[in-house]
Parts: structure tokens; C-alpha cells; sequence
């Protein structure tokens, strides 16, 4: 008798043991060969911070972005600013002398709150150095781009989204991209902020029955609250670009031209 009683104990645990596996294993299982027969597109997000995200998921939707570490107030200013004022020093080479000698100093106001070309403001920067530009952020980033046309004449100031260094729609007649190369990128603090700002150059090509022409200008980058905000445009026209830094805040540019031979350009700017 008692081996009956032993021998009915024991199957009613096999049974329930078993069920337990079952009940504990058997969904994993078809999660997972569910989860095998989901093929997502390959391609990526780029995130405020430079990163990229991929898509997962039963939905194919991209992972959530890093989250900056600027939401850490003791890690953060905050300036708010309106009018930008930039001064631009243009000096020539005197071949004779061998020096660069000013010829022309000016300065002008651009204002954030009345124009669209660049900002619509007041503009609040909230600051934190952990934010770094990257050569993808700024190929991928938003420039104001006027193209041209010959001042009214067919002339028209697009704000669009550049594709990998290229603007298909900025000019219909012009090929106009952000040139890629090391020295052509320069990166360094503009406004005093402690944030990484950035300076580059975008090349305007045209093709003509006498050859190709090429324009140049310098695209001048503010981060604001980590993302590179196209503030201010150096036209250099026809140039080769000699030199191109920044120290102490200022833009340092020289370059030959064309016509004019050597030149050199000194551009600050300060929020106000």
C-alpha cells in the first residue's frame, strides 16, 4: 500500500513539475521565433549628441536617443541674447612690404528677433561642455543659403536641412555642398561660453561653356543648447583658402583671390 501511495506522489510531481516547465519556458520560446521573422530596415537616426540609433523592436521603431547631460543644472548656464554683433577686419598683402595691411574695418548688427535669414529670437543657450560637434552633425545640420542670382535678380535665400555635406535644393543652377576636408572644418569657442562652436565652408559650383566656377563662403556655427545653429555667412568669393582658425574667439582667414591677390579676414562676434 505504501508503495502505492509512494509511486502516485511521485507522478503527481513529474506531472507538475513538468507543467511548471512548460508554463515558465514555452512563451520565451515563441517570443523568440517570433521575434526571428522581424527583419527592420538598416538604416539610423542621428541624435542631438552626434550618436546614431538603430531600429528594434516588433515595431521597427529607433531606440531612444542618449540623454544629454545638460539637463543637470549644476553643470549649466543659461544666456539669452537678441542681436548678435559681428566685426569683421579685411586687410590685403602688400607685396612690397610683405605684411597684410587693413583696409577695411566694419561692423553690423544682425538681429535675431527681425530677421529669419539666421535666428528668430530672443534665443536662450543653455550651455554644458560635455556637447561636442562631430563632421556628421555639422553635414546633417539646418543653413540659411542665399543663392546667386545677381542681387533681386533671380536671387532667393533658402533655410533648409543640408543631406550628407549636399543641398539639392538651394540652388537649381549651382551644385552647392560643404567642403569636407580637415582644414576647411576648424572647431573652438566663438561667444565665450565654454561651448564648442564650429566654422566651415561651403562651395558653390557652377558649370560654364569657359569651365567650371566656384564660390566659397564660411558658414559661422553656434552651439545652442547642442545643436550647430547657423548664425553668420563670410562670403570669400572665388578664393583659395590659405589658412582658416580660430584663436581667442576670433575667426582667422587667409585666403588668394582671383582677382585681388592675398587677403586675410578677422571675424568676432558677440551676443548681446
Amino acid at each position: 500500500m505504501n508503495d502505492k501511495i509512494r509511486i502516485l506522489i511521485i507522478t503527481l510531481l513529474v506531472i507538475i513539475i513538468t507543467g511548471l516547465l512548460v508554463w515558465i519556458f514555452w512563451p520565451k520560446q515563441e517570443s523568440v521565433n517570433n521575434s526571428k521573422n522581424i527583419v527592420c530596415p538598416q538604416d539610423a537616426k542621428l541624435c542631438p549628441d552626434g550618436s546614431y540609433v538603430s531600429r528594434t523592436g516588433p515595431n521597427c521603431e529607433f531606440v531612444e536617443c542618449p540623454i544629454s547631460s545638460s539637463s543637470d543644472t549644476d553643470n549649466m548656464t543659461e544666456n539669452t541674447f537678441s542681436k548678435i554683433l559681428i566685426t569683421r577686419k579685411i586687410y590685403s598683402f602688400n607685396e612690397t612690404a610683405k605684411v597684410y595691411e587693413e583696409v577695411d574695418p566694419a561692423t553690423q548688427f544682425l538681429k535675431a528677433e527681425e530677421t529669419e535669414d539666421f535666428l528668430s529670437g530672443p534665443i536662450t543657450i543653455r550651455t554644458n561642455n560635455d556637447i561636442i560637434f562631430t563632421p556628421e552633425m555639422l553635414k546633417n545640420a539646418t543653413y540659411t543659403y542665399e543663392t546667386l542670382g545677381g542681387g533681386t535678380v533671380g536671387s532667393k535665400i533658402v533655410r533648409t536641412r543640408f543631406e550628407n555635406g549636399i543641398c539639392n535644393i538651394c540652388d537649381e543652377s549651382a551644385y552647392v555642398e560643404i567642403v569636407d576636408w580637415q582644414n576647411y572644418m576648424i572647431f573652438g569657442n566663438l561667444n565665450n561660453d565654454g561651448q564648442q562652436d564650429a566654422v566651415l565652408v561651403i562651395n558653390t559650383g557652377f558649370q560654364k561653356s569657359g569651365g567650371n566656377l566656384s564660390y566659397i563662403e564660411l558658414a559661422v556655427m553656434l552651439n545652442v543648447n547642442g545643436v550647430p545653429t547657423h548664425i553668420y555667412t563670410e562670403p570669400l568669393g572665388q578664393s583659395n583658402i590659405n589658412s582658416l582658425k580660430i584663436e581667442e574667439g576670433k575667426i582667422i582667414v587667409e585666403y588668394d583671390t582671383w582677382m585681388e591677390g592675398q587677403g586675410k579676414k578677422i571675424i568676432s562676434l558677440k551676443l548681446l
